[in-house]
């Protein structure tokens, strides 16, 4: 495997790094009472035109809209205000947005509810009970979650040191996953953290959703693109920083090369761990907490399905076993971020690309974040 393909498998995992979205989206609080507006916010294409038809819980068409989408494809507007009490064209119940565009269809359920209901409204957001009784709920949550991963990476050590010993492939192996691992603690998990979920929750108690989408897909864009020229550079100049770190290997034949090849396939990780902490910090925010904490256990997912099915065929290929186990170790990478989607998405999120270094959250998420990582390191 020389360079070229290195680069090119690497632009394959970048673009697998980046979240696609459907073209139409629309979203709403689910619960309105009497007195309460109707609006609607979402993303469609860029500058695309929109047309709203809302229909009673007995399929009567009680309102239509039409909106056009800014310059990034977002969108927010007014369709009605329900009345003061339930009547015979505004009963309570169910009541289907559908929005139509250039892009296509996408239809919301939002419920018109009596004042009593309200408080449940913002139980799916909240949670139940106390304070302490969320707190304590959460912990085991992610506890659980946790316990998965160190289980799971329990079986992938012990995988590993079955398969290949404490020999040449597992030290090269080692050094290849330690600039990755490096930037990963740059860039991702502890400082993002710390640095991202205040902002972002702000902004989606201020601002509202839609805000704070724009938001996340701004940092994601970010965060892409500056990881994405280290990857670039560090395949470029891998072999002089495999060198630095561990020169002593070009005195075994075929070491020092074989650790460049395993840095060059591993370095799109840096990308792909940094994306999924992002996500992270979004499901956070909306007090999700149990797949964003399992998200990790899919980089062992990733080493041990590799084991089990790539490390036995690879010498077909004429590849050494353990660049299998770095290809497993990259698509635990993908399954980070593939993991958090499902959950963004029902939420809303939509991933448009965007970047406006004049955004207050971003700058301010940006600042932190430079600020945490070296007390973090020490």
């Amino acid at each position: 495997m020389n360079v070229g393909l290195a680069v090119v498998l690497s632009a394959l995992m970048l673009v697998a790094a980046i979240p696609f979205a459907l073209a139409l989206t629309v979203t709403s609080d689910e619960e309105h009472n009497p007195g309460d507006q109707l609006t609607v916010s979402g993303t469609a294409g860029p500058n695309a035109d929109i047309t709203f038809k809302v229909s009673n819980p007995n399929g009567a068409q009680v309102a239509v809209g039409q909106t056009a989408a800014d310059a990034n494809g977002d969108y927010s507007v007014t369709l009605l205000r329900f009345p003061s009490r339930s009547t015979s064209t505004f009963p309570f119940g169910s009541y289907t947005v559908t929005a139509t565009a250039d892009e296509g269809t996408a239809d919301l359920t939002v419920t018109f509810t009596e004042e009593s209901a309200a408080p449940a409204a913002a139980a799916p957001d909240k949670g139940t009970g106390s304070p302490s009784t969320r707190l304590f709920k959460s912990s085991g949550i992610i506890g659980t979650a946790t316990l998965t991963s160190r289980l799971l990476g329990l079986v992938r050590d012990q995988m590993l040191a079955y398969l290949f010993g404490a020999g040449n492939a597992m030290d090269a192996f080692n050094v290849a996953t330690r600039i990755p691992n490096l930037m990963r603690d740059l860039f991702a998990e502890g400082a993002m953290s710390s640095a991202f979920v205040p902002t972002f929750t702000r902004r989606l108690t201020q601002w509202g959703k839609a805000d704070a989408w724009r938001l996340g897909n701004q940092l994601l864009t970010a965060l892409i693109a500056a990881t994405g020229v280290i990857v670039v550079a560090g395949i470029i100049w891998t072999e002089p920083l495999a060198r630095l770190l561990a020169g002593a290997y070009a005195d075994v034949p075929g070491k020092l090369e074989l650790t460049v090849l395993l840095t060059r396939i591993l370095l799109p990780f840096l990308t792909l761990v940094a994306a999924a902490a992002a996500l992270m910090g979004m499901l956070n925010s909306l007090n999700q907490f149990f797949t964003p904490a399992l998200s990790p256990a899919m980089y062992n997912v990733g080493i041990i399905a590799s084991a089990v099915l790539l490390v036995p065929i690879m010498p077909w290929f004429g590849g050494d076993p353990i660049v299998a186990i770095a290809i497993g170790a990259l698509m635990g990478g993908v399954g980070q971020v593939a993991i958090q989607l499902p959950a963004l998405y029902r939420a809303g999120f939509r991933y448009r690309i965007g970047l406006d270094p004049t955004d207050s959250g971003l700058r301010a998420v940006s600042y932190t974040h430079l600020t945490l990582p070296t007390s973090d390191l020490v």
